[in-house]
């Protein structure tokens, strides 16, 4: 299903459906028939209407899915605020011509490059315009406004005059474009036709005083014949202008306002946006159930409405032009007159009165066909809005789902970043322990070889002792060396066990010091496993969590599909219903 959009530049600032929210609705009238195109902004209270003052351009685009066509360029001519917000109101540049009035006399110029002139005086650019009608003289004066005076040549010249899209003034006749297809029942919502008897059958055009029949190149005199041209019924519509100097140019002004006016057969169609229908484009209208609303047709209005329960919306106005030739013969007979009525028979009065009973039996199916297409174009209508509801409220559990899971994810990593500090911290700790058990050995490694020293020093007198013992022949000598012996021994025994002593420090001391590193390391690590298990825990409920909330969206939204589809399968049912009745009901 395809999304409204729309962009929309108000002075400096460019706004989209993605950028903002303030705006609520957007209302674009062009027509042909009204000198200044209107655009009207409904925007929600908010620092916009702060921002927007009177004289920003503005330019207005609407499609689908970002799919834009220019509809609109103008200025801002007022802020209106209100309790809820306040509604911009812009004009097209047509507006310039409305202010501006101007005198000017034009000798030998053609319609077109009179209204390229005066165009260019009140600021506008015009694109492309047609020659129409040469003047030997037009005069141009403050009494009417520039719009007024260039109106009229486009009626002398049989041209239209308006605005596009761009802000370019356009003074063509119209001629048939690639045509933008509307198919009833798909595209086009609601459409009407009517048709009349032209409201000009017949034009009369008179210069301003009778002179020459010979062209306007010619020298002029007063005739007593009154001069002039026409086209179509006689007794028509009657146009005076001074500008028309010969017969010739006379009875082209006719054709040409015959040929704009004298329309019998126009209409209206409402349709799902169409942004590229602009002012004198061609629709081309098919399998509409009144044979006269299909063909190609020339747009002379279009409104295009978007925001609230339709989205966007175009209601299109238009006519089928005529074509009118030198010999056109009067648009419309003149009717004859009628018989004096002869008073019916009674067997034409019952005909007639069953006539009668049958055409209000038809009149009340047709209305009762209208209404259950009412029903069903509200239905669908509400099917279209339940899908978007169920659409937008997948989403919505979607991304409280994605935001429930970074939540989670963002829990998990605080105790994650808690284990690698841990980890840090026990490397730390580990390393001075480290140093720490270094300086001991160390300390207890110097009191060993001062032991060590001691030791080997006893051990060298107990040695010295003994060969003098051994060498000696005086007894009583003998008995002192024994004594010293037996000293040295003792010295050399408590030395050994003083270093053995030594020794068995130095060992206790290490395993206490490897120990107590191995007691530390082991609760840090179970301190720094119990964080990453908490954080894998909040990690697999998260997942899970995250994926129950997809299924349960999943779920909801193949379900709502389900019961939608058997909504669309009940609607074309019932559509075929409606079709057969209309059949029945002649209407097809």
């Amino acid at each position: 299903m395809q999304k409204p959009s729309y962009k929309i530049k108000l002075g400096s600032q460019t706004i989209e459906p993605s950028s903002a929210t303030d705006i609520v609705g957007i209302e674009v009238d062009l027509a042909l028939d009204v000198p200044i195109d209107i655009c009207k902004i409904l925007v929600n209270n908010g620092p916009l209407i702060g921002a927007v003052k009177r004289g920003d351009e503005v330019s207005v685009e609407l499609g689908f899915d970002g799919s834009n066509t220019k509809v609109f360029t103008g200025g801002v001519d007022s802020v209106d605020p209100a309790v809820s917000g306040a509604t911009i109101t812009c004009l097209s540049l047509a507006s310039l011509l409305a202010r501006k009035r101007i005198n000017q006399v034009y000798e030998k110029q053609a319609a077109g490059a009179i209204v390229e002139d005066i165009a260019g005086r009140a600021g506008l650019a015009v694109k492309e315009p047609d020659d129409g009608l040469s003047f030997p003289s037009y005069v141009i004066d403050d009494s009417k406004t520039a719009y007024q005076h260039l109106r009229e040549l486009a009626e002398l010249s049989g041209c239209d005059l308006f605005l596009n899209a761009e802000g370019h003034l356009i003074f063509k006749k119209y001629e048939e474009q690639k045509p933008i297809t509307l198919r009833y029942g798909r595209d086009i919502v609601d459409v009407s036709v009517q048709e009349t008897n032209p409201r000009v059958s017949g034009v009369r055009v008179f210069e301003e005083s009778p002179a020459s029949s010979m062209g306007d190149d010619t020298s002029h005199w007063l005739s007593k014949k009154t001069m002039g041209g026409s086209c179509g019924d006689e007794d028509g519509h009657l146009i005076t202008n001074p500008a028309i100097r010969d017969k010739d140019t006379a009875d082209q002004v006719a054709r040409n306002y015959l040929e704009k006016h004298a329309v019998s057969l126009s209409g209206t169609v409402k349709a799902i946006g169409v942004p590229k229908a602009g002012l004198c484009s061609t629709i081309r209208i098919k399998e509409a159930p009144d044979a006269r609303m299909n063909g190609d047709f020339k747009v002379v209005r279009v409104t295009h409405t978007f925001g609230g329960e339709r989205g966007f919306m175009s209601a299109i106005e238009w006519v089928r032009p005529p074509k009118v030739s030198k010999s056109e013969p009067p648009v419309v007979e003149k009717p004859p007159v009628p018989a004096p009525p002869k008073k019916p028979s009674f067997m034409e009065e019952m005909l007639q009165k069953a006539r009668d009973e049958l055409e209000s039996a038809r009149e009340a199916l047709v209305e009762a066909l209208d209404a259950a297409e009412s029903s069903l174009d509200e239905m669908l209508r509400k099917v279209s809005e339940a899908r978007t509801e169920i659409d937008r409220m997948a989403d919505q559990l979607l991304k409280e789902a994605d935001a429930a899971h970074e939540q989670a994810l963002a829990a998990a990593r605080e105790p994650l970043s808690t284990a690698d500090g841990l980890k840090e911290e026990l490397e730390k700790q580990k390393a001075q322990m480290l140093r720490v058990l270094e300086e001991v050995l160390q300390e207890y490694q110097g009191l060993r070889q001062m032991a060590a020293d001691q030791v080997a020093e006893c051990e060298q007198d107990y040695n010295e002792i003994r060969l003098q013992i051994a060498g000696e022949a005086i007894e009583s000598s003998s008995e002192e060396l024994k004594r010293k012996l037996k000293e040295a021994e003792g010295r050399l025994t408590q030395a050994r066990e003083e270093l053995e002593k030594i020794d068995d420090e130095i060992e206790k001391a290490s395993e206490e010091g490897k120990k107590k590193i191995e007691d530390t390391a082991r609760e840090a690590q179970a301190e720094i496993d119990a964080a990453r298990k908490t954080a894998e825990d909040i990690i697999a409920a998260a997942n899970e969590d995250y994926s129950r909330a997809r299924k349960k969206a999943d779920d909801a939204k193949r379900e709502a599909n389900e019961a939608i589809d058997s909504l669309n399968k009940a609607y074309g049912s019932a559509r075929e219903a409606v079709m057969e009745g209309r059949k029945m009901a002649g209407l097809e």
